[in-house]
């Protein structure tokens, strides 16, 4: 993919410039798009960069990084996340240090060799360079859970700020207290043109946000307690709602819900899987086969998504493997109805 610089901080595939004219819908990104993020998330970039070489690498020289660095980042495809963002830039620093490289010329050399696989890509272009970055590797340890992992906890203090932080993962921040950076946050759309907008698309205009996926994650956890308790054979209605409360409660009120929610799958589903790969060696029922092949695949499919935030290829193998479930599935369906 080969993205064409438009104007600051806009950016096109120009194997797909002819497409736009026919396109069914547009969707626009809310960081750096609905709202102006290079005082609060490009900045928090700068900041945490500058905090984790001087920290972890006993850099003393600040103010490395610039809109142009972070733009042509994100250019290559391969970094959504303003964290991996951040990496590449501390390895770049230490790579450029070990090399006797002015750092402001290294990191284009970087961005030039970067490509979709992100941070990987940075690495291993940085390993061609024959610069030993273990020592630093190793004490970022990224990626890593989010919540516990150092670079991505001190980007998310300072990012964040002191309250917001303890309200998202009910601990302290261990290196930074004050204000947060999303404070600075500037929302571009106006009001006016939300109404322009409604008058001209109607209910051709939608919104996507956090609720969706919660509500996927709510009912997602409510099918599979509910195909857990099916598979019991319990017929105590009180003891379903409470496995289905418990669980339920447990994704709400978690601090890391997208983790929560994936481990409990997990759990749920190793379960029914068991549970039906046993049935199946006793009765060699192929319906029984077509039912634990589908779950395992579930369950496979929920342990990739937990990678995925760190890792594209993981979405998309999660996928195709819910989607090889969801056939084997529907050929259960086919075959039952067909006795």
């Amino acid at each position: 993919m080969t993205l064409k610089k438009l104007d600051d901080g806009i950016f096109v595939d120009t194997a797909k410039i002819d497409k736009i004219k026919s396109l069914d819908c547009i969707i626009f990104d809310c960081d750096g798009v609905l709202i102006d993020v290079s005082n609060s998330y490009d900045l928090a970039i700068e900041k945490t960069t500058d905090f984790m070489v001087k920290e972890f690498a006993k850099i003393e020289q600040s103010n490395f990084v610039s809109t142009q660095m972070i733009d042509g980042f994100k250019a290559t495809g391969g970094f959504n996340d303003e964290v991996d963002v951040t990496y590449a830039m501390i390895l770049s620093i230490v790579a450029a240090n070990k090399l006797k490289k002015p750092f402001s010329e290294f990191i284009f050399d970087v961005i030039k060799n970067s490509d979709q696989s992100g941070i990987q890509s940075v690495e291993k272009y940085i390993d061609t360079l024959k610069v030993d970055l273990s020592e630093i590797r190793k004490k970022l340890a990224y990626p890593g859970p989010r919540y516990t992992n150092v670079l991505s906890s001190i980007f998310d203090e300072i990012f964040y700020g002191t309250e917001l932080y303890y309200n998202l993962y009910k601990k302290n921040p261990n290196f930074f207290d004050g204000k947060g950076l999303i404070e600075n946050d500037i929302v571009l759309v106006k009001k006016q043109l939300i109404e322009l907008l409604k008058e001209k698309f109607g209910k051709k205009l939608a919104y996507l946000d956090a609720l969706g996926f919660t509500l996927y994650m709510l009912l997602f956890i409510a099918g599979l307690v509910t195909f857990a308790y099916a598979t019991l054979k319990l017929e105590r209605g009180e003891i379903y709602y409470l496995l289905l409360g418990t669980s339920l409660l447990v994704v709400v009120s978690s601090s890391a819900k997208f983790i929560t929610f994936r481990l409990l799958a997990v759990f749920l589903l190793t379960f029914v899987a068991y549970h039906y790969y046993c049935a199946w060696r006793e009765n060699k029922n192929k319906r029984i086969l077509y039912v634990f092949l589908a779950t395992a695949l579930l369950l496979l499919s929920s342990i990739t998504f937990i990678f995925a935030p760190h890792y594209y290829q993981a979405y998309v193998i999660g996928h195709l493997l819910e989607f090889g479930a969801y056939l084997c599935m529907l050929f259960t369906l086919v075959k039952s109805l067909k006795r």
